[in-house]
Parts: C-alpha cells; structure tokens; sequence
C-alpha cells in the first residue's frame, strides 16, 4: 500500500490473518480509494472502522473550510506564542482575513491546474465482519454520503437501526 498510493480499489475479502493496522494504511496511503471490499474479514472491527472513517472525514474537511470557519476556529485572538507574548505580523483579524483570502485565491487556481479531483468511496463491502454494530453503519453513512454500494450481510450484532441510517443518507 505504500508503493501505491494511487490505488482505486482493494479487495480484501478472505483474508483472515492479518490486522486492523491494514485499515490504518488504507485510510493513510490510499487517498483515492473508491471501492473498498473487506467481506469476510474477521480482524475489520469497530475501532478500524471508526479511525478509516475519522481519517477520511478529517482530510476532507481541512480541504473544504470556508475561511470564516477557519477563522472562528482560530478566535479572535492572533498571537502565533501565547505563552511569549509574541504577536503576528498581521495587526488585526481583518489584515489577516485578506492576507489567507489572497493565498486561498491562490492555491485554489494551483489546485485546479495540478490535483486531480478527489474520488470518494462509493464501494464498501462489509459483509460476514461480525465485530461491526449500529454506530459503525450510522457513522459510515455520514461520513461518506456518495457512497452506491453498502454490503453489510452476515453481521450478527447489527440492527433495525443501521436500516434506518442507511434509509436516511
């Protein structure tokens, strides 16, 4: 996995000997990953789940805030070392905003002519992954909302309620 970053899609179906760590380097080194088949695996459990889903959420939102929300995140506080005292260069908040509104403009313009579009999961095959329950299907339904494919057959301690999370996204 880390020689191919690139990769699209992984299936792992029947590999029963190896670890939850594979899903710690999915979410890590397969940025593009859309189709992701683990049926039948017996290390994919809920803590897995929870860091592939968590990755993927958080790589996303740092590449799509709004720099209001940046800002409000930041307060309105603009020293770089509280501790030392130390103000930033930029005198207010206002100087600020302007000076990352010119650098966004920027990187966004560098963004379109270099990245290549960001492919979602729209693949997830988690059928016969018996350590799986509720809150895992409700946070993979919010997390990837273009997601197509849901396979979640034989797993014993899932519920009516991961019906209805699926129902609603």
């Amino acid at each position: 996995l880390r020689n191919n970053p690139a990769l699209t899609s992984i299936d792992l179906s029947g590999c029963k000997n190896l670890t939850e760590g594979v899903l710690q380097m999915v979410s890590m080194m397969c940025t593009s990953i859309s189709s992701l088949i683990l049926s039948d695996c017996p290390w994919v459990n809920s803590v897995g789940l929870d860091y592939f889903c968590d990755k993927h959420l958080k790589r996303n939102l740092c590449s799509s805030q709004s720099l209001e929300d940046v800002l409000k995140l930041m307060g309105t506080d603009l020293r770089t070392m509280v501790k030392s005292r130390k103000k930033t260069k930029y005198q207010d908040k206002d100087q600020f905003y302007h000076y990352i509104q010119k650098k966004q403009f920027k990187m966004s313009l560098q963004k379109k002519k270099i990245m290549p579009e960001r492919k979602l999961l729209k693949v997830l095959n988690i059928s016969g992954c018996n350590a799986l329950n509720d809150s895992n299907i409700k946070k993979i339904t919010e997390v990837f909302p273009k997601l197509e494919v849901l396979k979640i057959g034989n797993n014993k301690l899932l519920t009516d309620e991961s019906n209805k999370c699926i129902a609603k996204n």
